[in-house]
């Protein structure tokens, strides 16, 4: 009877525990977030050509996050987030780096299951507007080819965006949250009317191959994979 009476008591404490983590993400919460992320402007042509390869393109973003739990598990997410993408790529071995900034704006449904007295389990997923902040092309080492070429792109884009991973509780109204964060673009980045390739958008840049200057018939697409984190901060 004692051991009975310990183990209703112990699974008491454990769902209190949980319960109050559950009620932090329940009410306004305010926060900040980095995300280490690669980028990647794939593009069908490019994939087929063989004078070209992608580099591996290391960027980040930053920027201020807000939560409202509705629930004990269910809420909505909406961000203001800067992001450095862009791509790294060589033609004809030459090498050179596609530089576009966004922000974006994701509202994200947001999910959240107990796993501990201090762990949470989180997802989000949801649309992303993208606003063209800035375009360039620059050499391996950053050095400016061409400093603007923003016509070349969409001034605006949507694209979905996921969350998955995990908020540790520091204090009764201080969550730290670290999540893999993917976002993938649903329209095409660049304009249609930009007529030569982003890639050599000026011929008298005789250090890439004058043979690439010709439109691309395939849709370019913005992608980003990270690991965010944040600090969230409840307001009772």
């Amino acid at each position: 009877m004692k051991k009975l009476v310990f183990r209703i008591t112990l699974s008491a404490g454990s769902l209190l525990a949980a319960t109050g983590f559950t009620d932090a993400q329940q009410g306004l919460m305010l926060g900040v977030e980095a995300t280490p992320q690669l980028s990647w402007l794939t593009n069908k042509d490019d994939n087929s050509n063989s004078d070209f390869k992608y580099v591996t393109t290391f960027n980040s973003s930053f920027g201020i996050t807000g939560q409202y739990g509705f629930t004990k598990i269910l809420g909505i997410g909406l961000n203001v987030l800067y992001s450095f993408q862009g791509q790294r790529y060589q033609l004809s071995g030459i090498e050179n780096y596609k530089k576009v900034d966004y922000v974006k704006i994701p509202l994200m449904f947001v999910y959240s299951a107990v796993i501990s007295s201090n762990v949470m389990f989180i997802g989000k997923i949801g649309p992303e507007l993208e606003i063209l902040s800035m375009a360039k092309l620059t050499d391996k080492n950053n050095n400016t080819l061409v400093i603007d070429v923003s016509s070349a792109y969409q001034s605006t884009n949507i694209s979905g965006v996921i969350h998955a991973g995990f908020s540790f509780k520091l204090t009764e109204l201080l969550m730290l949250d670290a999540t893999l964060r993917y976002d993938y673009d649903f329209a095409d980045a660049e304009m249609s009317s930009y007529k030569t390739v982003v890639n050599n958008p000026s011929p008298s840049l005789t250090r890439i191959p004058l043979s690439t200057t010709t439109t691309r018939n395939a849709s370019t697409y913005n992608m980003t994979a990270g690991v965010s984190v944040g600090l969230k901060y409840l307001f009772k």
